[in-house]
C-alpha cells in the first residue's frame, strides 16, 4: 500500500488506495496529550473521531474530534525548523497510519515546507521503520518519498487535467503558491522541474492573518459596554468565520469580514486581512519577480481563497487558478507522486 500523510501547521490529510476503495480523511494539525487511555485497546475511531496513539512516553489524541477538548492554538505544531522531530509530529504521523486498516506500508508519502526540504533524509530515517501504534499494533513503513509541499498542489492540478495537461504543462513556467497555517510557500517549475532559487516560503500563513484580525475585532468590540472586558478574541472563531462568512461569538451571528448588522459590533475587517496577505506576496515578488516569464500560477491551501485578491493585485495579467478542494489538493498530488515514483521504481527494478 502507498499511503500519503500530508502534515500541515492545520490540518493532516492521509490519502491512500485500499482494498476497499480510495482513503482520505482530514483533521486539525492538533495531537493532544492524554493522561491515561480511553480508546487504545479498540485500535478504531471512536465515537469523538479520535485515534490515541503512545509517542516516547507520553499518549496522543489525535483526530477530527480533538478541538473540541483543548485549546487548539495551544497545541499545534508551530516551529518550522524543530516540527518534523517534535513528539507532536510524529503523533500526528502516527496517528494518520492508525487510522488505515494496513500493517505494512509500501511507500509513505511525506511533504515539507520548501524551506525545510535540506532535512528530507532526516525524515525519511525517522519514517522508515516499525511505528507502535497502541492497542497492540503497528505497522511497518518500508519506504519513505519526501516532496515539496507545493509540488503536490501542482501534480493535483496536473492530476485534474489527465495526460494531455501533463504534455501542456511540460514547457511551461508555473508558480505553484500554497497557503498554509504557518507558512506561505511558493514554487517556481519548468514543467515539474524546480527552480530552488525562486522558491521559498514565509512565515505570513493563516496564523498571521488570525492574529491580525482577532486583534483588529477585538478593538472593535470593546467600544461596546458589553463587550468591554474582552481580552483577546479566540482566533479558531475567526478560522471559522473565513470558512463560513459568519462570526459566531458570545451567542451573536455576525456577517464577517464585513459586518453591520444592528445591535451587533460594527466592523470591517478587511484592512487587517489585507496587511497580511499583501506582505506575503509581496516577499514572492521579491523572489520570483514581476512574472513576465510565468505562463501559470496554481494556488492551493485550505483558506487560500483568501490570499487571491493579493495575488491577483501581484499578478494581474496572469492566468491564476484556484485548485478545487484546495484542503486536500496537496495530499492528493503526493500521493499522485508517489504512486508514478513507485511504479517507475518498480519497472526498473529497484524495488
Amino acid at each position: 500500500m502507498i499511503v500519503t500523510v500530508e502534515i500541515g501547521y492545520g490540518t493532516t490529510t492521509v490519502v491512500a488506495n485500499t482494498d476497499n476503495g480510495p482513503f482520505i480523511r482530514t483533521f486539525p494539525s492538533i495531537p493532544v496529550p492524554v493522561k491515561q487511555s480511553s480508546t487504545i485497546g479498540e485500535g478504531v475511531l471512536d465515537k469523538r473521531a479520535v485515534v490515541e496513539v503512545p509517542v516516547n512516553m507520553g499518549l496522543y489524541e489525535v483526530g477530527e474530534d480533538v478541538s473540541k477538548v483543548q485549546s487548539a492554538r495551544s497545541s499545534r505544531v508551530l516551529n518550522t525548523e524543530s516540527y518534523i522531530t517534535s513528539d507532536r509530529y510524529m503523533a500526528l504521523l502516527k496517528g494518520a497510519l492508525k487510522m488505515l486498516p494496513t500493517s505494512k506500508v509500501e511507500a509513505l508519502v511525506l511533504g515539507l515546507p520548501v524551506s525545510v526540504m535540506h532535512r528530507k533524509d532526516e525524515l525519511i530515517a525517522l519514517a522508515t521503520k516499525k511505528h507502535d501504534l497502541g492497542g497492540g499494533r503497528d505497522v511497518v513503513v518500508l519506504r519513505t518519498l519526501v516532496f515539496e509541499q507545493p509540488l503536490g498542489a501542482l501534480l493535483s492540478y496536473i492530476r485534474e487535467g489527465g495526460n494531455e495537461r501533463y504534455r501542456e504543462i511540460q514547457n511551461l513556467t508555473i508558480l505553484t503558491i500554497d497557503v498554509g497555517y504557518l507558512t506561505v510557500d511558493y514554487l517556481v517549475t519548468k514543467g515539474l522541474k524546480p527552480n530552488r532559487n525562486r522558491s521559498d516560503d514565509c512565515d505570513l500563513g493563516v496564523s498571521r492573518v488570525l492574529e491580525s484580525t482577532a486583534t483588529a475585532l477585538k478593538n472593535e468590540m470593546v467600544k461596546i459596554e458589553r463587550f468591554k472586558k474582552i481580552k483577546e478574541v479566540n482566533i479558531e472563531l475567526i478560522d471559522d468565520a473565513i470558512i463560513t462568512s459568519k462570526l459566531r461569538i458570545f451567542g451573536h451571528e455576525m456577517d464577517f469580514p464585513i459586518n453591520k448588522r444592528e445591535g451587533t459590533p460594527q466592523f470591517d475587517l478587511n484592512p487587517a486581512i489585507n496587511a497580511v496577505t499583501n506582505s506575503a506576496i509581496s516577499k514572492i515578488v521579491d523572489k520570483v519577480g514581476d512574472g513576465q516569464d510565468l505562463d501559470l500560477i496554481i494556488v492551493a491551501g485550505g483558506s487560500a481563497s483568501i490570499y487571491m485578491g493579493a495575488i491577483k493585485n501581484a499578478f494581474p495579467a496572469h492566468q491564476i487558478i484556484l485548485l478545487k478542494d484546495s484542503i486536500t489538493a496537496v495530499a492528493k498530488g503526493l500521493q499522485t507522486a508517489g504512486e508514478q515514483f513507485s511504479k517507475a521504481a518498480i519497472s526498473r527494478k529497484e524495488w
